[in-house]
């Protein structure tokens, strides 16, 4: 290394001494500024780090609610679908009682007076009115009445089956049914 120093003169030492000096301050410089660089840098990658995060919630947010929402069209769908099971508000009374005019049609057998309970219609726009009566028949045409009110195409239902009388030398029967109705808005 001794040899090397001795090759160079002085104006060369000092052209040396100066580029390295210009190199240092060079290099402190840059580290000094890239220092700032680097914290920004650094800064930025963390907020890109939570927005992905945050990004991907959101998205799994939105396809929560995209499931939710199509859940919701299901649900109307059905809805429209079960409207043709209710009577309607207009013209509801007068198919109710054609289906029960049908309805002891099929049966065969008497009945006494009909009695109707009108319920009010409830937040959601549906009322029940209840049907009481006795019908005398048979106790095939019993199950011929019943399997009438299981196939029609409303919301008819049998809440109340009570024999009151069963005849053991006829076969006839006196029941209390009490039947449901549905309307809706």
């Amino acid at each position: 290394m001794e040899f090397l120093v001795k090759l160079i003169n002085k104006k060369e030492k000092n052209l040396l001494l100066s580029l390295s000096i210009l190199l240092l301050m060079n290099l402190i410089l840059f580290q000094v500024l890239g220092q700032g660089k680097r914290r920004s840098y650094f800064q930025q990658l963390s907020t890109l780090k939570k927005g992905k995060a945050e990004l991907i919630a959101l998205e799994k947010e939105i396809n929560n609610l995209k499931n939710m929402w199509l859940q919701w069209r299901k649900v109307e769908e059905d809805i429209n679908y079960l409207e043709k099971y209710f009577y309607g508000e207009e013209n509801g009374f007068e198919k109710l009682r054609q289906d029960l005019n049908q309805l002891f049609q099929a049966a065969g057998g008497q009945f006494s007076s009909l009695r109707y309970d009108y319920a009010r219609y409830d937040k959601i726009g549906i009322k029940k009115v209840k049907i009481t009566f006795r019908l005398t028949l048979s106790y095939y045409s019993l199950k011929k009445f019943i399997n009438a009110v299981e196939n029609l195409p409303k919301f008819l239902i049998i809440e109340n089956l009570r024999f009151s009388e069963i005849d053991s030398s006829t076969g006839r029967l006196q029941v209390d049914l009490g039947l449901a109705a549905y309307f809706r808005k």
